[in-house]
Order: structure tokens, then sequence, then C-alpha cells
């Protein structure tokens, strides 16, 4: 018997590439008869002679599979999809049953993100606490109202399933299982008014929506009820500029792609295709398939001929269909290749492709439709990063006074970094990209941060709270080439300290800067005589292969072994707070006074015995500020001791999330310096998306803290920072006991309420705030005046 298309160049080469989400079909059978269903309704029909339900050992067959893949490929954590058929068929003690096998086998080999996805009729309470129980998200399929969804979505004897998918859906709003729902999936009619569709989803509260173009093909086109050649792309527009106009209330997946690609991201769907498979499906009988929307196209399309009980994934993988869906642009039709928006549709659903004549070499039968969409779409050019989370347009309304009136709230602390992230990602994402076209450095560290996010989000985004980013990437266009050239470096470190961070195998050549590769927030390697490396993150651990043939590796499971190539950066602990003790950061001697050199063991400790008492000083007496260093501080960076002894502290505009600080003698004067550097970050984090002030104003206004009269920013600046200062006083008048510490901490209390006092009259008076800015200082008064005088 002849080998399977494909099966005989899999059994000889093996890919390289991992396989993150896996759609498990515990069930083959449906209780609806949707006539759009590509399972049913199309050509292929295998659904008959595999078994009704995946049978106990084939579920651990294919767990065992999918760990074995983890692991080889070093994954941190793998997505299963539940499916059918209808998976709910299965009933709630199988299900329970099946869910705890995939648990069991896979949590030793990688974190497991369940999904299932269903059409609701028979979703339950007792289902829910199924789910609750293994912590499954569920997604429903649901086409708008009740005429709409019966256009497709019915019984066999012709009944309306529309009132059993909303039973349904109010049990995943319900507050005990919200956390459950994941989104809608809508598949597009046309004949259905597009905003009554939307506006009938958005009634259901998901958390994202997803609009489906119907499945056709060449030999089997979309039906189209108007004279028009993109009557689908119309529909998408319709709702696209409605949800434009409410302000984008929820995520709608196939909109935020189109943002994506617009500057060279990442597709977020299938829908728009080119990019590398990342989907194995796995069907009742443990056969791997393809994407079983292949079924589409012709009898057997999406087999690969091979099993879960004799194959590996990266068998199946190895098929000859996976590689054609993975060959990106180059693989798409010429008559894509030429098209202005290939790159925003990316040739659009692989199987929309198939006709008899041409296989899959044509563009997609919807091709109008997503031009028409794609031209409506620009992309957000300024605030959107390439790959992410988006933002809304512009700042949310109420923002500014939200985060004003709750500035101190951990609601609003947790929202101001998170936005900081999202600008650093955007300030690093357009300097990758202006240089990727010709510099592949850039751009083989770029892909990789794009491979990393899609497995671990949480990873990326921990490289991207480093806050010497923005530093690095502001100062880029001002280098001259041979700088610009060897500063691709933090780029390439930032993949591999996000694949450390994510548990991921990643490879890069890197060269070292000065001698020495620093990896953001990990540590520092020396290798004196090396020109580059190879730099492989490997399970708990680096490996780097410099040029000179030597070979470092590093074992990251041991966060404070020192050898002597390998330097972790220190880390100050205390209770409930971690953070960066940066003393090798190439780009940290931007606070205004000089960084100091490398620590010794000794002055370490000493940083974080000072540390640990400061922490617990503003837990008992400032708690408020201890709520603002444990959201927003994250690297401090020891300053050069001032000559004359006097305390020294910096924080600067562009660098978000960290404090320079000369370690000063006592930890109650470090708990000083905190907060006061902490009022600077939060208010730089503020003014980022908030108006505070005329920025056209040139007066200069004299500050009681300086010799010289300062700009409106800096008064600003000063003026909360000494807020902060005065508290910090006013406690140490209650906490000291009598004698000259007291006096003193009096006479300097009664001095910083008065000349901060003077500057909040100042700026209320001066006529150059905004409303927000106003409210800001009120605030501030607000908080002046609840400490009297003692």
């Amino acid at each position: 018997m002849s080998a399977p298309p494909g099966r005989l160049i899999a059994e000889h080469a093996l890919p390289d590439f991992a396989i993150t989400q896996f759609v498990v079909k515990v069930h083959s059978r449906c209780d609806l008869a949707c006539d759009h269903c590509y399972v049913y309704e199309h050509a292929d029909q295998s659904w008959r002679d595999r078994p009704v339900a995946m049978a106990g050992q084939t579920v651990a067959r294919a767990a065992e599979r999918i760990a074995e893949h983890a692991k080889r490929h070093g994954l941190s954590g793998v997505r299963v999809i539940l499916h059918g058929g209808e998976p709910l068929l299965l009933g709630p003690r199988r299900m329970d049953e099946t869910l705890r096998i995939l648990r069991t086998v896979l949590a030793p080999a990688a974190e497991i993100d369940l999904r299932l996805h269903t059409n609701g009729v028979q979703l339950s309470a007792e289902f829910c606490e199924v789910f609750d129980r293994h912590g499954v998200k569920v997604g429903v399929s649901l086409d708008g109202g009740r005429r709409a969804n019966d256009l497709h979505r019915r019984f066999a004897n012709g009944r309306s399933s529309h009132d059993h998918v909303l039973n349904g859906l109010s049990l995943l709003r319900k507050q005990e299982y919200r956390h459950l729902y994941a989104g809608i999936l809508c598949t597009i009619d046309v004949r259905n008014d597009p905003i009554s569709v939307y506006e009938m989803l958005l009634r259901e509260e998901p958390p994202e929506l997803d609009f489906l173009l119907p499945h056709a093909t060449w030999t089997s086109p979309p039906a189209r009820y108007q004279d028009k050649p993109a009557e689908y792309g119309d529909w998408l527009v319709a709702v696209y500029e409605r949800w434009l106009a409410d302000g984008r209330p929820v995520p709608i997946r196939m909109f935020t792609s189109l943002e994506h690609t617009a500057h060279g991201g990442r597709s977020l769907t299938e829908a728009l295709g080119a990019e590398v498979v990342d989907l194995v499906v796995i069907e009742t009988d443990g056969t791997y398939e393809q994407v079983d929307s292949l079924k589409i196209a012709y009898p057997g399309a999406p087999e690969t001929g091979f099993n879960v009980f004799e194959h590996t994934v990266d068998t199946a993988t190895g098929h000859a269909g996976f590689a054609a869906r993975s060959s990106g642009i180059e693989g798409l039709s010429g008559t894509c290749r030429a098209c202005p928006v290939v790159r925003r549709c990316r040739g659009g659903f692989y199987p929309h492709r198939y006709s008899q004549q041409n296989g899959f070499d044509n563009p997609s039968v919807y091709c109008e439709d997503l031009r028409t969409l794609v031209e409506k779409i620009p992309g957000r050019e300024e605030s959107v990063p390439t790959f992410g989370p988006a933002l809304p347009d512009g700042v949310p309304e109420g923002f500014a006074r939200d985060m004003i009136e709750g500035i101190d709230a951990p609601e609003s602390l947790e929202s101001l970094a998170a936005l900081q992230n999202w600008i650093n990602r955007v300030v690093v994402a357009q300097a990758a990209q202006a240089a990727a076209p010709r510099e592949p450095a850039a751009e083989r560290a770029w892909d990789a941060l794009v491979r990393i996010e899609e497995r671990s989000a949480h990873a990326v985004s921990r490289v991207f709270y480093h806050p010497h980013l923005r530093v690095w990437a502001a100062g880029l266009p001002a280098a001259d080439a041979a700088k610009r050239d060897q500063d691709w470096g933090p780029l390439e470190a930032m993949a591999i300290s996000a694949a450390a961070y994510g548990g991921l195998t990643e490879q890069l050549t890197m060269r070292p800067r000065d001698g020495e590769f620093y990896f953001p927030s990990v540590g520092t390697l020396s290798a004196p005589a090396a020109t580059s490396a190879v730099v492989t993150t490997a399970l708990d651990g680096l490996v780097v292969e410099a040029d000179d043939g030597r070979v470092y590796e590093v074992d990251l499971a041991a966060p404070d072994r020192v050898d002597r190539n390998w330097r972790p950066l220190p880390r100050l602990e205390a209770e409930g707070v971690s953070m960066t003790l940066d003393d090798s950061d190439p780009y940290r001697d931007c606070y205004g006074w000089p960084a100091a050199g490398r620590l010794e063991p000794d002055e370490v400790v000493a940083w974080r015995s000072a540390f640990a008492e400061s922490v617990a000083f503003l837990d008992e007496h400032l708690p408020h500020h201890a709520a603002s260093l444990r959201a927003l501080l994250r690297t401090i960076v020891p300053l050069s001791a001032d000559p004359d002894g006097r305390a020294r502290s910096a924080s600067t505009w562009n660098v978000f999330g960290s404090a320079g600080i000369a370690r000063p003698d006592t930890p109650d004067t470090l708990a000083l310096l905190l907060v006061h550097e902490l009022q600077h970050i939060k208010l730089n984090g503020l003014l980022d998306f908030i108006e505070l002030y005329d920025r056209r104003d040139r007066t200069l206004y004299y500050a009681p803290w300086r010799d010289e009269k300062r700009p409106l920013r800096q008064f600003l600046h000063g003026t909360l920072a000494h807020i902060a200062v005065t508290e910090y006083w006013h406690v140490q008048t209650r906490i000291r006991p009598a004698g000259a510490g007291l006096d003193a901490a009096r006479d300097k209390f009664a001095t910083w309420r008065v000349h901060t006092g003077n500057a909040i009259a100042t700026l209320l008076g001066s006529g150059k705030l905004t409303e927000e800015g106003r409210l800001l200082v009120e605030r501030a008064g607000d908080s002046l005046s609840r400490m009297p005088s003692p």
C-alpha cells in the first residue's frame, strides 16, 4: 500500500517548529443540523466512520503525545480545545473524566490552557461546575437573534435552537461562572442586518467576538444575494464602523488582526492566513488531522495518515500539508503576491482558496470582500503595537479623573503600569520595524519576540516592563551606523530573557558589549574574548557558545549562584515585593548623576537590609506609598555617592518603573527617597496620557526647594514630590522620641508644609492648569490639609 501524501517526507525529515494548540474532538456527532457545518454538510464525510466519542485510552494517549511534544520543544504551556461534533454530548460525567485525564497527564510537562467550543444547547449548571473544577474557558456559537440564528442553526426536525443557546449564555454571565466565558463566534449570513446581529451579540456580554465567513471554495462558492462583488465585506464594514463609533466595547478578532497586520504583526486568526501553522486536530479515533475546515475542499483533505498510538506530533506535522500551509506569503498564488494588500489579508483562510482546477493555488474566494474590509481598516499607526494587547483609541473616557481621584488605588496603579508597558512595546516596535528591512539582526530578534509572545504572553510582558528600554530605543535614530549595528543587542537580549522567563526554547546570535552579554533583569555574562555568540535557552538555563570556542552554561534555577563568568542581577526582597538592583544595564546611566559601578557582595547585603527595613517602615506608616512601590517600582539603579554626603536620588521622564538612588546611611532616609521618586514616577506616567498643564507656557516659577526658577512641568513635579516629603516628616513627628531628633523632624515638617502649600497656591493661581491638572493639585492640597501641625 502506498504511503499517504507527504508521509514519506515526514518519516525522514521531522520539522522543528512547535505546535501549541491542539483541537481534541471528544465527540463526533451533533445535536443540531446546521446546514453550513463543514463537518457534516461539505465534501469530507469521514465522521461517519469514526467513533461517536473519544475513548478514555485515546484521551490518555493524546495527552501523552501533547506532553511529549511540549517537553521536546521546551513549551511552558499548550492550549487544548475540546471540540466536535458537539462536545457536550459527551455528558458531564465523561467530560469530567476526560478533563481529569488531560490535566493529570499534561501537568508535569506544561501549563495547560483548556478551552471548549459548543453550540450551547446542552450547557447546564452541572457542566459549568465541571468546567469550573478544571478551569475550562467556554466559547459559544451564535449567529444573532432568533431569526438570524434560525437561518442555519436548527435541530434536525427544524425547531429553533435559539432559546437553548440563550439559556446557556445566561449561565456564563452569572457571577460564579463568568470567568469561564471565552466569547461568541458568529457565522455571517449577509441576509441578516449587520447592526442588529452586532447589537444582539453585545447584549450577551461576551468577553470577545469573532465573525466567521461561511466556509466556501471556488468549487462551492458562497451564496451571494445582491449584485455586489463584496457583500460580505460590506457587511463587515458596517459592523466595523458601528464598533468604532461605540468605542470598541469588546475585542473583535478579525478587526484587531487586520490592525496588527497593518504594521507587519502576526495575524491573530487563521482566517487571515500565511502564518506558520500552530494547530493540530486529534479526531475521536486518535488520528491526527490538519485544520479540519479543510473538509470543505475534498474528501480526505485534512488527513495525515498518522495517529497518536503510533506517531509523535512532530511526525504528523511533517506531512506536506503542514508545510504548504506554513510557507508564508511566498506560498500564495501569483495573484495574491502581486496584490497591494496581501500583507494585510495574508491570502485569507487557506481552505477558502481551493478549486478543483488549481488546488489551493488561488486567492481566497472572498478576495474582494477581504480587500473591501482591509481598505476600511488602515491600522492604528500611533496606538497599536504589532503584538500584545491593543488599547482603545486615545485614552478611555473618564480615565484622567479616575486616575487622579484614585491615583493610589491598586487598580489605578496597575492600569498605569500596564499603559507604560504598552508604550515600551510601541517604542521598541517602531525602532525594530524601522530597522528590520536593513538590519537582519533586528528582524530576527523581533520575529523571535513575536513567536515567544504567542506562546507566553506573560513572559514577553515581563520583559517589556524593563525600565530602560525607552532609553535604548529612543537613542537609536541619533546613533551613527556602527553604533546602531551594535545596539541591536538589547532587542536580542530581550528575546532571550523572555524565552527564559517563559521556559521556552529559543536561539539567537548575539554580540557582546564591552566584553559582556547583558540579559535584561536576569544577569550578565562576561566573555571578554568573544565577538559574537550563539545563545540558546534551555530548561532553567542558557547555553552561550562563543565564537572563541568557549561554551558557557548558565543555571537560572539558582538565581543567586555566581561563578567566574556569570553574575545574576541582585534582587531586593521584602514583604510582598521583589525588584532588581540593577548595577549592570548599559543604558542605566540616565539619571543626571553617575551610576555606580558593580556592587561588591557586602554592598548588596547592605542594600537588601536597608530596603527591607524601609519597606517595613512604609507598610506601617505610609501604606499608600507602599502600595505605589509594589505596583510601580521594578528596578533601583545604584548611583555614585555624593562627595558631600548628601542624599541623592533621581527619576527621569523616559524611564518608568525605576529610580536612581545612592544608598543612604539609614533605612528611614531610603524610605524618604523612595516616596519622593515614586511621586515623580507616577506623574511621569500620567503625563504620557493626560494633559495636566498648558505645554505652551514659558513662565518660570519660584520653587523653594531649588535655587533657580523652574518651568511649569518641573514645578508641578516638585510640588507633588514634596507632598510625599511633607507626609514623611509628619510621620516622623509622631514616632520619634522626645529630643533633638523630634525637634528636627518638627522643623522639617513645618518648613515643607509651608513651602508645599505655597507651591500649590501658585499652581492653582497660574491659570495654566487643565481641568485634570487642577483636580490633581487640589487633591494634593487636600492631602496637605490632612496633616495638621503637631
